[in-house]
């Protein structure tokens, strides 16, 4: 996403942005929660006369396709999988206590799926209650339902 904001408006570097749920076409980006530079994206967008819908169906579609995109392009997503997996052992080894999107087991859901969590030095220290909007708390709902219907899928074949 930083990549789609850096080559759109050249902001990247002062993005933040949390994309939560499952990783692929159900994934949730939490646009209550983006901001540039610490100003809300809603703020940055009307400073800037930029249409918002417009904006959030390019990015989403692009972050959405965008695993699928790589391995079209190049076969594999092995840098980028290896990228996050190095990010979160170093936030474990120094003990950062970081609240990032990690993927655990959810009793709330009733499945394993990305959630905001804090990581230190045990691993998953908790977990974040996500306050996003009621259409990002329903995409969250779809997500976890999308993973559930995967893994029945599962369960019937083997």
């Amino acid at each position: 996403m930083r990549w789609f904001f850096l080559s759109c408006r050249g902001y990247s570097d002062t993005l933040s942005a949390v994309v939560v749920g499952e990783h692929g076409l159900t994934s949730v980006l939490l646009w209550s929660a983006v901001t540039i530079g610490g100003v809300s994206l809603e703020s940055y967008l009307t400073q800037r006369r930029v249409e918002e819908k417009f904006l959030k169906t390019a990015v989403e579609e692009y972050v959405k396709q965008g695993n699928i995109n790589i391995i079209r392009g190049k076969g594999a997503s092995e840098f980028a999988i290896g990228t996050v997996i190095a990010r979160v052992v170093e936030a474990i080894v120094r003990d950062e206590r970081i609240v990032i999107p990690c993927s655990c087991y959810s009793e709330e859901y009733g499945v394993t799926l990305s959630l905001l969590h804090r990581v230190g030095r045990r691993g998953v220290l908790d977990e974040f209650e996500i306050e996003g909007n009621q259409e990002e708390q329903e995409g969250i709902q779809r997500s976890a339902g999308a993973l559930k219907a995967a893994m029945e899928r599962l369960n019937r074949n083997s």
